[in-house]
This record gives structure tokens, sequence and C-alpha cells, in this order.
């Protein structure tokens, strides 16, 4: 177990195709699941009632990175402790240190090399540890760099969870990711892939904020006319295909989606989450 400057770094060692892309290499799978938070009391469907079920999923998804939201100190050992070994878990509470929910980053550590990571809060001070102008609670981004080991392809991967309360909180939230990108400043050709629970729809201002400018992102879904379908349930399993997403998967630089499902079945008669897991397929373009 290894603890960073600011991260948990605990390492336990409808198909739609897009033409140009790489086809030597296996298809890059991307997850954002938030897995709701492990105290709360909801009947029937408490951590514990469903810890297996979230472990479950993820590995038999087996992603390059997945992105959780609401992971409480407590879940991420759970998780870590029965996940694959080759799994790497970067994040931080977002009231700093463990405390709080996180917005954590996994990711295979037998294909990626870690580059550097770090983390900003939503707020207009998003380098001071748990700041909240914007909203009731402290809300935080996660973001890693890593290069892959075979073919040194670099990714910036970022995962987020936005205010649930806020319109102008997640309008503020979806321009200063853009503003902070900047400031991250990746190398040409780096992949960027912006998942999370951002508690509004794609018809939303914070979706158009991240996806309309010349700098923003494209949205997997709409990308490969997927049909839409709603990823928060509330431990409801009826009429999943009615309602709009609100959990997303972003993505620009050299890649293509190829693939985008919203995961709605049960584990052994157990929904791992009051939100669905996304699962998103993507290839690396050829380059000219």
């Amino acid at each position: 177990m290894v603890r960073s400057f600011f991260a948990v770094a605990l390492t336990i060692s409808s198909l739609f195709l897009t033409p140009f892309v790489v086809a030597s290499e296996p298809p890059i799978q991307v997850l954002t699941f938030n897995i709701r938070y492990g105290t709360a009391r909801d009947e029937g469907h408490t951590w514990d009632l469903r810890r297996e079920a979230v472990v479950g999923a993820i590995e038999e998804l087996s992603p390059d990175f997945v992105g959780l939201q609401e992971a409480l100190d407590f879940q991420n050992d759970f998780i870590l402790e029965n996940l694959n070994s080759r799994y790497t878990l970067v994040g931080e509470g977002r009231e700093r240190g463990r405390t709080g929910e996180h917005a954590s980053i996994l990711f295979d550590a037998d294909k990626y090399t870690l580059v550097r990571a770090d983390r900003f809060w939503l707020s207009d001070t998003p380098d001071i540890p748990g700041s909240k102008t914007w909203s009731d609670l402290p809300r935080i981004l996660t973001w890693i760099e890593v290069l892959n080991r075979k073919t040194s392809q670099r990714f910036l991967v970022m995962n987020t969870h936005f205010s649930h309360v806020s319109d102008e909180a997640r309008s503020k939230s979806a321009e200063l990711i853009l503003n902070r990108l900047q400031s991250i400043d990746p190398p040409e050709g780096t992949i960027v892939f912006l998942m999370g629970d951002f508690n509004c729809r794609p018809d939303s201002m914070p979706h158009a904020t991240l996806t309309e400018s010349d700098k923003g992102f494209h949205d997997t879904q709409q990308t490969l006319g997927a049909p839409e379908q709603r990823t928060f349930n509330g431990f409801r399993d009826n009429e999943p295909d009615a309602g709009k997403p609100i959990d997303w998967i972003l993505y620009k630089g050299p890649v293509a989606p190829l693939s985008y499902r919203v995961l709605t079945e049960k584990r052994e008669g157990v929904l791992p989450s009051d939100h669905y897991p996304v699962l998103a397929g993507f290839k690396i373009k050829a380059q000219p």
C-alpha cells in the first residue's frame, strides 16, 4: 500500500463501428461507475449487500480505466482487496485526505505506467482542499496521466462528480475543467477521457460547455448515435430504457469510439448501485 502526497495509490499488484482506427491493439475500455456511498441506509441495498456485485461487475468487464464516484475510503479498500491485482487506484477524499467521498480512478498497471496525477476542487479556489464556493458540498476532480507500456501512447484520464443541487455549480464546474485542462497541458497526441456523474442531462448547459467549444470534448453516446438510457435507477430496475443519462464518458484526441453500453443487469439478483455503470470502448485512430 502506497499513499502519495494527495492520492491513495494502492496497487494490488448496441455496437457501433467507426472507421480509421488502429486494428492491432485491443479496444480501450473505459468504465464510469457511481457506486453509492457506503454509509447510506438504503433498505435492502446497503454496501455489505452490494459490494460483491460491484467488484464482480468491474472484474467481469476488465476495463483499462474505471472512474468511481461516491467511493468512501473503506469501499476503495474493499474493491482493491478483492479485485484483480493488476489494478492501481488513485484518489483522495473530497474533504481532504481520506475523508469524504472520492472520485477515484482505477487503471490497469500491467498495461499502463503512471506519469503524474493530481486533483482539484470544483470551486473558485480549486487548489484549496475541501473548498466549496459554488455548492453545499465539496466536489473534486481526480486526474492521471499514463503511458501505455507497449505502444507509449499517452492518456489523460479525468473523473469527477458534479453538484446534485446547483445548476450554477455544474455550469461553473464545466468551465473550470476546460480551463484546468489547458493548465495541465498534456502533450500533443494525448488521448483524454473525462467521465463521471454530472448530475445533469445531455441537453444541459454544462454538457454544451464541455462539448461545443473547439477545445471541448465529444460525447461517446452521441458520437455513436446510441439510444439514450437513464443511468440513475434509484435501486428501481423498472423501465431501464426510459430517461436521460447523467453519467457520461467524454473524449478528445486521436481516438474513436467503438461501443457504448449502459449496463442494467443485476448480478445474482442484486443491483450493484443506484446508478448503472456505463462502459465505452475506443480505438486509437491511425495517424496520417
